[in-house]
């Protein structure tokens, strides 16, 4: 958030010196699946406001915008909520999307506003790496106003073979993936670390949560290969989660088999609900004695226990604490 608000301020906005309102917007898919994802970072960055009130003299608040439409986060929508954003005169930076589609529709809008824009999840690596990103979303030619947070995709994949091999010490695992081009390249990647590392893949299958349903046979054939994980590769609103609920009664339940894969299977809690009980091992970010003791002040603030979304999206952990791979959205 200081990072945003430094930046915008030296990058245009009110004038120097002169108190006045410095607004924030915020765009996030508030209603939909990843509304609960997405409500707790709004209250994060509520709470952070609300401790920093002013900079410089200027009263700080934000203005959000909600980027989902008929319940799933909509491109067109974020670039008209990026749209509104700009034609308010005391805006001066944007945080969010979630979503790197909706991104690609966003940045080129706020590129040509030189609107800052701080994304705390996006992590396709169109977005920002030259190799592969577009013209389109550099209309200006000149102003880089695109910043995220979250490694990218291609990253995710072998973060978690390194935790499966490096710290759970297994040897063996099975990989699925979602059949779509995201979670079959966040399988591949594992599978391409897992085996550098020394590891066997002994099963892959590019299931489709969605439509094929039964898994049991692969994972029977699996666990009789000696496989001791399974790693998930692709996007939780597929209910890719019932593959772990599936596991049940083949693997040896909870964390005496773990289960890998993106951020969502620890933080959607649609798809905990899929797992039907099966408990994930456990994975979770570091978040320093600063972190936490801001957790201990924002809880009760906003009424409940907030994921992780809230705070930091991809820290390493101190040792024996792993390193959670996030999701690309």
């Amino acid at each position: 958030m200081s990072l945003i608000v430094s930046a915008a301020c030296t990058g245009g906005g009110p004038g120097a010196g002169a108190a006045g309102p410095l607004h924030i917007g915020v765009d996030l898919p508030l209603t939909g699946p990843e509304g609960p994802a997405a409500q707790p970072a709004l209250n994060g960055i509520r709470f952070f406001v609300q401790q920093h009130p002013t900079l410089d003299g200027f009263d700080v608040s934000i203005t959000f915008a909600d980027d989902a439409a008929g319940g799933f986060p909509n491109p067109q929508r974020g670039a008209s909520n990026v749209a509104g954003f700009i034609n308010d005169p005391a805006l001066v930076a944007v945080i969010g999307p979630f979503d790197s589609p909706v991104a690609r529709a966003e940045i080129p809008v706020a590129n040509a506003a030189a609107l800052a824009m701080v994304s705390p999840s996006t992590s396709s690596p169109c977005l920002t790496r030259d190799t592969f990103l577009p013209a389109a979303l550099d209309p200006s030619g000149v102003a880089i106003n695109f910043f995220r947070l979250a490694p990218t995709d291609d990253l995710q994949g072998p973060a978690a073979a390194d935790y499966a091999f490096k710290t759970l010490h297994v040897l063996r695992a099975a990989v699925v993936s979602d059949r779509e081009a995201y979670g079959q390249a966040l399988a591949a990647g594992f599978t391409k670390r897992f085996e550098k590392l020394g590891g066997s893949v002994v099963g892959h299958a590019d299931l489709d949560p969605k439509t094929a349903g039964d898994a049991t046979a692969f994972l029977t054939g699996v666990k009789t290969a000696g496989a001791q994980a399974v790693y998930f590769g692709g996007a939780t609103a597929g209910n890719g989660c019932a593959i772990r609920a599936q596991m049940k009664g083949i693997f040896d339940p909870g964390t005496a088999t773990p289960f890998l894969g993106p951020d969502g299977i620890a933080d959607d809690p649609a798809c905990v609900a899929a797992t039907a009980g099966n408990a994930f091992h456990p994975a979770f970010g570091d978040l320093g004695s600063d972190g936490r003791n801001g957790h201990d002040r924002l809880r009760p603030r906003w009424g409940h226990r907030q994921p992780r979304a809230v705070s930091d999206r991809a820290r390493r952990g101190r040792p024996g604490r792993p390193l959670e791979a996030r999701r690309s959205r």
